[in-house]
């Protein structure tokens, strides 16, 4: 179990680095994004200056882009490819398989967060100590969970390119409705009390309340929680349903 398990997590890693257009998406346009909307000087949202908050901001778009367009787009390729149907005949147990996914596309959203925090440190200026860095790429992490349980429940479409229109939607929708492209703190009332229950804003927000050395909501990890087992639970049933019809 373990020697598949590596085997495929070696194999998944390899193939992620190899997608340069993924790299793209995931990394540098979100570093483009950050160096042109981030110039507005000692100006502070939330308590937090403009530069942090909205790194963070470009942070938590990175991850949901990589969680939700990897994992997704792979699953639909390879079982449209017949690899699911490979797979009952391979020694690699389908646990080994999803669980080599989920812990790479961590890994990969471990490094964004650290390729962004040392852009913000050394690029930007931003002086944070140790605790408030490691509490706000943590929180990040954690937050990008149920954004691998969306991008597996997407997985579950049938057409390539179908998944790929709906993933944008998708994550457009989620950036904007939960302040990741403009601060929330500017919306509506009505609009803002739909923003905070996005996984969007949940992630975010928990990462800027440590950075701005403020109280911290830790009921929205509950929340988030929530958000990634609703999503995997779908994914499995739909999942099962389509093993029963073939």
């Amino acid at each position: 179990m373990m020697r598949a398990y590596l085997a495929q997590s070696k194999v998944e890693l390899l193939r992620t680095f190899r997608n340069k257009k993924s790299i793209f998406f995931t990394l540098l346009m979100p570093i483009i994004f950050y160096f042109i909307m981030s110039q507005n000087g000692e100006e502070k949202m939330g308590g937090v200056e403009w530069r942090a908050y909205f790194l963070i901001s470009m942070t938590a778009y990175g991850l949901m882009i990589s969680s939700i367009f990897n994992l997704s787009l792979r699953l639909v390729q390879e079982r449209t490819q017949g690899w699911s149907h490979q797979l009952k005949i391979t020694p690699l147990p389908p646990s080994a398989y999803f669980a080599a996914k989920i812990s790479v596309q961590l890994l990969v959203n471990l490094g964004q967060i650290v390729v962004m925090f040392l852009v913000g440190h050394f690029a930007n200026s931003i002086e944070l100590t140790t605790g408030q860095w490691m509490g706000a790429g943590f929180w990040l992490l954690l937050g990008s969970l149920p954004f691998l349980a969306i991008g597996a429940f997407l997985g579950t479409l049938n057409k390539l390119e179908t998944t790929q229109i709906v993933n944008q939607i998708v994550t457009l929708g989620l950036s904007f409705i939960g302040g990741i492209f403009y601060p929330i703190e500017l919306f509506p009332e009505w609009m803002r009390k739909i923003g905070e229950l996005t996984p969007s804003y949940l992630m975010a927000s928990g990462s800027r309340s440590i950075l701005g050395s403020q109280p911290v909501d830790w009921g929205n990890l509950g929340i988030l929680a929530i958000y990634a087992l609703l999503f995997t639970g779908l994914a499995s049933f739909i999942l099962k349903k389509k093993e029963v019809a073939s």
